[in-house]
Protein backbone atom coordinates (compact mmCIF):
# COMPACT_ATOMS: atom_id res chain seq x y z
CA UNK A 1 0.00 0.00 0.00
CA UNK A 2 1.15 3.49 -0.80
CA UNK A 3 2.68 5.29 2.13
CA UNK A 4 2.81 2.10 4.20
CA UNK A 5 5.67 1.86 6.69
CA UNK A 6 6.64 -1.33 8.40
CA UNK A 7 5.75 -1.12 12.11
CA UNK A 8 8.78 -0.70 14.42
CA UNK A 9 11.30 -0.03 11.66
CA UNK A 10 12.00 3.53 12.73
CA UNK A 11 12.20 2.46 16.35
CA UNK A 12 14.76 -0.27 15.50
CA UNK A 13 16.87 2.16 13.48
CA UNK A 14 16.75 4.62 16.32
CA UNK A 15 17.94 1.90 18.72
CA UNK A 16 20.97 1.18 16.52
CA UNK A 17 21.88 4.85 16.39
CA UNK A 18 21.55 5.12 20.15
CA UNK A 19 23.69 2.02 20.65
CA UNK A 20 26.36 3.35 18.31
CA UNK A 21 26.46 6.59 20.24
CA UNK A 22 26.93 4.74 23.52
CA UNK A 23 29.59 2.37 22.15
CA UNK A 24 32.51 4.54 23.36
CA UNK A 25 30.99 4.52 26.84
CA UNK A 26 30.75 0.74 26.82
CA UNK A 27 34.28 0.37 25.54
CA UNK A 28 35.54 2.70 28.26
CA UNK A 29 33.64 0.69 30.86
CA UNK A 30 35.08 -2.58 29.53
CA UNK A 31 38.60 -1.10 29.61
CA UNK A 32 38.09 0.06 33.18
CA UNK A 33 36.88 -3.42 34.20
CA UNK A 34 39.89 -5.05 32.50
CA UNK A 35 42.26 -2.65 34.26
CA UNK A 36 40.58 -3.42 37.58
CA UNK A 37 40.93 -7.18 37.06
CA UNK A 38 44.58 -6.75 36.03
CA UNK A 39 45.26 -4.69 39.15
CA UNK A 40 43.69 -7.42 41.28
CA UNK A 41 45.90 -10.04 39.59
CA UNK A 42 49.02 -7.95 40.24
CA UNK A 43 48.06 -7.48 43.89
CA UNK A 44 47.35 -11.20 44.27
CA UNK A 45 50.68 -12.16 42.72
CA UNK A 46 52.48 -9.68 44.96
CA UNK A 47 50.75 -11.13 48.02
CA UNK A 48 51.62 -14.69 47.00
CA UNK A 49 55.25 -13.71 46.37
CA UNK A 50 55.44 -12.06 49.78
CA UNK A 51 53.95 -15.15 51.40
CA UNK A 52 56.44 -17.46 49.67
CA UNK A 53 59.32 -15.24 50.75
CA UNK A 54 58.16 -15.29 54.36
CA UNK A 55 57.70 -19.06 54.22
CA UNK A 56 61.14 -19.52 52.77
CA UNK A 57 62.71 -17.32 55.47
CA UNK A 58 60.95 -19.28 58.21
CA UNK A 59 61.84 -22.57 56.59
CA UNK A 60 65.49 -21.53 56.24
CA UNK A 61 65.60 -20.51 59.91
CA UNK A 62 64.12 -23.87 60.87
CA UNK A 63 66.78 -25.63 58.81
CA UNK A 64 69.56 -23.71 60.56
CA UNK A 65 68.08 -24.56 63.95
CA UNK A 66 67.92 -28.21 62.96
CA UNK A 67 71.55 -28.04 61.88
CA UNK A 68 72.55 -26.71 65.28
CA UNK A 69 70.66 -29.57 66.89
CA UNK A 70 72.26 -32.06 64.46
CA UNK A 71 68.86 -33.39 63.43
CA UNK A 72 67.41 -33.84 59.93
CA UNK A 73 64.88 -31.43 58.44
CA UNK A 74 61.69 -32.73 56.92
CA UNK A 75 61.51 -31.67 53.29
CA UNK A 76 58.63 -29.20 53.00
CA UNK A 77 56.77 -27.82 50.04
CA UNK A 78 58.22 -24.36 50.52
CA UNK A 79 59.99 -22.74 47.68
CA UNK A 80 61.00 -19.81 45.63
CA UNK A 81 58.81 -16.72 45.07
CA UNK A 82 57.10 -18.41 42.13
CA UNK A 83 56.16 -21.39 44.31
CA UNK A 84 58.87 -23.62 42.86
CA UNK A 85 60.68 -25.87 45.39
CA UNK A 86 63.96 -25.72 43.47
CA UNK A 87 65.84 -24.50 46.54
CA UNK A 88 64.41 -27.15 48.81
CA UNK A 89 67.79 -28.84 48.87
CA UNK A 90 69.06 -26.07 51.16
CA UNK A 91 67.24 -27.61 54.10
CA UNK A 92 68.92 -30.94 53.49
CA UNK A 93 72.33 -29.43 53.02
CA UNK A 94 72.13 -27.18 56.08
CA UNK A 95 70.98 -30.14 58.13
CA UNK A 96 73.86 -32.23 56.84
CA UNK A 97 71.71 -34.47 54.63
CA UNK A 98 73.32 -33.43 51.36
CA UNK A 99 76.98 -32.80 52.06
CA UNK A 100 79.10 -32.30 49.00
CA UNK A 101 81.55 -35.18 49.03
CA UNK A 102 84.50 -34.08 46.91
CA UNK A 103 85.70 -36.90 44.72
CA UNK A 104 89.23 -37.29 43.46
CA UNK A 105 88.07 -38.04 39.92
CA UNK A 106 88.03 -35.18 37.43
CA UNK A 107 84.82 -35.11 35.38
CA UNK A 108 85.07 -31.75 33.61
CA UNK A 109 87.78 -29.54 32.24
CA UNK A 110 87.41 -26.08 33.76
CA UNK A 111 90.59 -24.33 32.73
CA UNK A 112 92.74 -23.62 29.72
CA UNK A 113 91.69 -22.04 26.45
CA UNK A 114 87.96 -21.43 26.09
CA UNK A 115 85.99 -22.56 23.08
CA UNK A 116 85.91 -19.50 20.76
CA UNK A 117 82.11 -19.35 20.53
CA UNK A 118 81.72 -19.68 24.31
CA UNK A 119 84.39 -17.07 24.97
CA UNK A 120 82.45 -14.55 22.87
CA UNK A 121 79.18 -15.30 24.65
CA UNK A 122 80.71 -15.18 28.12
CA UNK A 123 81.76 -11.61 27.44
CA UNK A 124 78.06 -10.80 27.05
CA UNK A 125 77.11 -12.52 30.30
CA UNK A 126 79.75 -13.72 32.76
CA UNK A 127 77.23 -16.13 34.31
CA UNK A 128 77.36 -18.30 31.18
CA UNK A 129 78.64 -21.80 31.92
CA UNK A 130 77.47 -23.98 29.04
CA UNK A 131 75.32 -24.36 25.95
CA UNK A 132 72.70 -27.13 25.90
CA UNK A 133 71.57 -28.73 22.66
CA UNK A 134 69.07 -31.50 21.93
CA UNK A 135 68.57 -31.99 18.20
CA UNK A 136 65.12 -30.90 17.06
CA UNK A 137 64.22 -29.73 20.56
CA UNK A 138 66.33 -26.98 22.07
CA UNK A 139 69.53 -25.00 21.61
CA UNK A 140 70.02 -22.65 24.57
CA UNK A 141 72.60 -21.14 26.93
CA UNK A 142 72.99 -22.35 30.52
CA UNK A 143 73.97 -19.93 33.27
CA UNK A 144 75.00 -20.24 36.91
CA UNK A 145 74.27 -17.79 39.71
CA UNK A 146 71.77 -19.07 42.26
CA UNK A 147 68.38 -20.76 42.18
CA UNK A 148 66.38 -17.53 42.10
CA UNK A 149 67.62 -14.85 39.70
CA UNK A 150 67.23 -16.69 36.40
CA UNK A 151 63.76 -17.96 37.25
CA UNK A 152 62.45 -14.69 35.82
CA UNK A 153 65.41 -13.13 33.96
CA UNK A 154 66.61 -13.85 30.45
CA UNK A 155 70.19 -14.27 29.27
CA UNK A 156 70.53 -10.49 28.91
CA UNK A 157 69.46 -10.11 32.56
CA UNK A 158 66.13 -8.54 31.61
CA UNK A 159 62.89 -9.46 33.36
CA UNK A 160 61.30 -12.35 31.50
CA UNK A 161 58.77 -14.89 32.76
CA UNK A 162 60.42 -17.62 30.67
CA UNK A 163 63.67 -17.19 32.60
CA UNK A 164 66.87 -18.93 31.48
CA UNK A 165 68.21 -22.45 31.82
CA UNK A 166 70.48 -22.52 34.87
CA UNK A 167 72.71 -24.90 36.74
CA UNK A 168 71.54 -25.75 40.23
CA UNK A 169 73.56 -23.70 42.70
CA UNK A 170 74.69 -26.85 44.51
CA UNK A 171 75.71 -28.60 41.28
CA UNK A 172 78.24 -26.11 39.90
CA UNK A 173 80.45 -26.80 36.93
CA UNK A 174 83.62 -27.94 38.69
CA UNK A 175 86.05 -30.64 37.71
CA UNK A 176 84.89 -32.82 40.64
CA UNK A 177 81.12 -32.41 40.06
CA UNK A 178 79.98 -35.80 38.87
CA UNK A 179 76.31 -34.86 38.49
CA UNK A 180 75.24 -31.63 36.79
CA UNK A 181 71.62 -30.52 37.34
CA UNK A 182 69.96 -27.95 35.06
CA UNK A 183 66.61 -26.29 35.77
CA UNK A 184 64.26 -24.69 33.24
CA UNK A 185 60.63 -23.60 32.99
CA UNK A 186 58.04 -25.77 31.24
CA UNK A 187 56.74 -23.03 28.91
CA UNK A 188 53.43 -23.57 27.09
CA UNK A 189 54.89 -22.22 23.84
CA UNK A 190 57.54 -24.96 23.89
CA UNK A 191 60.43 -22.67 24.76
CA UNK A 192 62.99 -23.41 27.50
CA UNK A 193 62.12 -26.92 28.77
CA UNK A 194 58.62 -26.79 27.29
CA UNK A 195 59.24 -29.83 25.08
CA UNK A 196 61.04 -31.86 27.74
CA UNK A 197 57.74 -33.49 28.74
CA UNK A 198 57.75 -35.40 25.43
CA UNK A 199 60.37 -37.69 26.99
CA UNK A 200 57.56 -39.37 28.89
CA UNK A 201 56.88 -41.19 25.61
CA UNK A 202 59.46 -43.96 24.96
CA UNK A 203 59.27 -43.35 21.20
CA UNK A 204 60.33 -39.73 21.66
CA UNK A 205 63.26 -40.79 23.82
CA UNK A 206 64.34 -43.28 21.15
CA UNK A 207 64.36 -40.49 18.55
CA UNK A 208 66.09 -37.91 20.82
CA UNK A 209 68.40 -39.89 23.11
CA UNK A 210 71.43 -37.60 22.90
CA UNK A 211 72.21 -34.36 24.71
CA UNK A 212 75.12 -32.09 23.83
CA UNK A 213 76.57 -29.84 26.49
CA UNK A 214 79.30 -27.43 25.47
CA UNK A 215 80.95 -25.98 28.55
CA UNK A 216 83.27 -23.00 28.31
CA UNK A 217 86.19 -25.35 27.76
CA UNK A 218 84.98 -28.56 26.09
CA UNK A 219 82.15 -30.28 24.25
CA UNK A 220 80.47 -33.10 26.14
CA UNK A 221 78.01 -35.69 24.84
CA UNK A 222 75.42 -37.52 26.95
CA UNK A 223 72.86 -40.28 26.36
CA UNK A 224 69.51 -40.38 28.22
CA UNK A 225 68.85 -43.50 30.27
CA UNK A 226 66.08 -42.48 32.72
CA UNK A 227 62.99 -40.24 32.72
CA UNK A 228 61.14 -39.66 35.99
CA UNK A 229 57.94 -37.97 37.12
CA UNK A 230 58.95 -37.02 40.65
CA UNK A 231 56.33 -35.98 43.24
CA UNK A 232 57.21 -33.38 45.87
CA UNK A 233 56.01 -35.59 48.70
CA UNK A 234 58.92 -37.70 50.03
CA UNK A 235 56.43 -40.26 51.35
CA UNK A 236 55.32 -41.28 47.86
CA UNK A 237 56.99 -44.29 46.23
CA UNK A 238 57.85 -42.34 43.08
CA UNK A 239 59.79 -39.72 45.05
CA UNK A 240 63.57 -39.60 44.76
CA UNK A 241 66.06 -37.06 46.05
CA UNK A 242 67.76 -36.07 42.79
CA UNK A 243 68.93 -32.62 43.88
CA UNK A 244 71.60 -33.29 46.52
CA UNK A 245 73.99 -35.49 44.57
CA UNK A 246 76.65 -33.34 42.91
CA UNK A 247 79.01 -36.18 43.79
CA UNK A 248 78.89 -39.51 45.57
CA UNK A 249 80.71 -40.75 48.64
CA UNK A 250 81.29 -44.24 47.25
CA UNK A 251 80.59 -46.59 44.36
CA UNK A 252 77.86 -48.20 46.45
CA UNK A 253 76.11 -44.87 46.93
CA UNK A 254 76.31 -44.15 43.20
CA UNK A 255 74.92 -47.57 42.29
CA UNK A 256 72.08 -47.22 44.81
CA UNK A 257 71.15 -43.87 43.27
CA UNK A 258 71.18 -45.27 39.72
CA UNK A 259 69.10 -48.23 40.87
CA UNK A 260 66.56 -45.79 42.34
CA UNK A 261 66.39 -43.92 39.05
CA UNK A 262 65.81 -47.10 37.05
CA UNK A 263 63.03 -48.31 39.36
CA UNK A 264 61.12 -45.05 38.93
CA UNK A 265 61.92 -44.42 35.26
CA UNK A 266 59.12 -44.07 32.72
CA UNK A 267 61.34 -45.64 30.06
CA UNK A 268 63.14 -48.98 30.08
CA UNK A 269 66.79 -48.49 29.22
CA UNK A 270 69.39 -51.22 29.08
CA UNK A 271 72.28 -48.80 28.88
CA UNK A 272 74.80 -49.59 31.58
CA UNK A 273 75.81 -46.82 33.98
CA UNK A 274 79.03 -47.19 35.98
CA UNK A 275 80.37 -45.33 39.05
CA UNK A 276 82.94 -43.55 36.90
CA UNK A 277 80.34 -42.01 34.58
CA UNK A 278 79.45 -38.32 34.69
CA UNK A 279 75.71 -37.59 34.94
CA UNK A 280 73.51 -34.80 33.62
CA UNK A 281 69.92 -34.17 34.74
CA UNK A 282 67.36 -31.75 33.28
CA UNK A 283 64.50 -30.76 35.58
CA UNK A 284 61.22 -28.92 34.91
CA UNK A 285 57.75 -28.59 36.41
CA UNK A 286 54.87 -30.83 35.35
CA UNK A 287 51.83 -29.82 37.35
CA UNK A 288 52.76 -30.31 40.99
CA UNK A 289 55.56 -32.74 40.12
CA UNK A 290 59.00 -32.46 38.56
CA UNK A 291 59.96 -34.16 35.32
CA UNK A 292 63.60 -35.23 35.47
CA UNK A 293 65.53 -36.47 32.43
CA UNK A 294 68.86 -38.04 33.38
CA UNK A 295 71.72 -38.95 31.04
CA UNK A 296 75.25 -40.28 31.39
CA UNK A 297 78.36 -39.09 29.56
CA UNK A 298 79.15 -40.98 26.37
CA UNK A 299 82.44 -42.77 26.89
CA UNK A 300 85.44 -42.26 24.56
CA UNK A 301 85.12 -45.85 23.34
CA UNK A 302 81.43 -45.45 22.38
CA UNK A 303 79.78 -44.05 19.26
CA UNK A 304 76.28 -42.69 18.77
CA UNK A 305 75.51 -45.42 16.24
CA UNK A 306 76.51 -48.12 18.69
CA UNK A 307 74.36 -46.59 21.44
CA UNK A 308 71.38 -46.25 19.09
CA UNK A 309 71.53 -49.97 18.39
CA UNK A 310 71.05 -50.58 22.13
CA UNK A 311 68.21 -48.07 22.45
CA UNK A 312 66.02 -48.94 19.44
Amino acid sequence: MRGYKRPGRRRFRGSLVSAARRLPEWLALAAACAAFVLALCVLARSAITSLHNRQYAEWHEQAESASAAASPVVLQRMGMPDGSPISAEKAWRIAGQGKDIVASTSYHRVSGAMLPEMDALSRKNMDLKAWLTIDGMLDLPVVYKDNQFYLDHDFDRNRNAAGTLFLDEFHPLRKTTQHLLIHGHNMKDGSMFGLLTHYRLPLYWQKHPFISLSTLWEKEEYVVFAVLDVPLDPKKNEYINYFTHPSFASDAEFEAYISGLRKRSLISSYLNVEPGDALLSLSTCVGENRLVVTARRIRPTETRQELLSRIR
